[in-house]
């Protein structure tokens, strides 16, 4: 399963484009490939360390999850063309955590997260804050 309901399926087996056999080429590196590249690999090392527990996987999904989807839905196609060029693992570890990410938020459980912030005791309510909710006090 992939965001957008699209199935992990390797793009067409059909003769390559001019450009995709390129892509094979070593000596050749497009641009695009350039500047995806770094973020890519910080992503995947961000995504393994979640996954294995080397970091709590609710709190970086509390403060990441929109930010891992946004990130896929914009990188999604970029992904799929190194995967297509460098092999099916490319970008799996970060695709995996954008799936997780959008799960976390389609149940409810960051919008729940930020509401509770609303309602955190240690700070006291706005007057004018509905149902008595926090706020920060005014930067001096």
């Amino acid at each position: 399963m992939t965001l957008g309901g699209r199935s992990g399926a390797s793009p067409s087996t059909s003769a390559p484009t001019p450009t995709i056999a390129r892509l094979r080429d070593p000596d050749f590196m497009p641009d695009e490939f350039t500047s995806v590249g770094p973020l890519l690999r910080s992503l995947e090392h961000i995504a393994v360390v979640v996954t294995k527990g080397g970091v709590a996987e609710d709190l970086v999904l509390a403060e990441y999850a929109d930010t891992f989807v946004s990130i896929w839905e914009q990188m999604r196609g970029p992904i799929e063309q190194r995967r297509y060029a460098f092999g099916p693992h490319t970008g799996r570890a970060f695709e995996h955590l954008a799936m997780r990410s959008k799960r976390y938020i389609d149940s409810g459980r960051m919008a729940a997260e930020y509401d509770a912030l609303e309602r955190d005791p240690q700070v006291p309510p706005h007057p004018s804050a509905p149902d008595g909710a926090a706020a920060l006090p005014a930067s001096t």
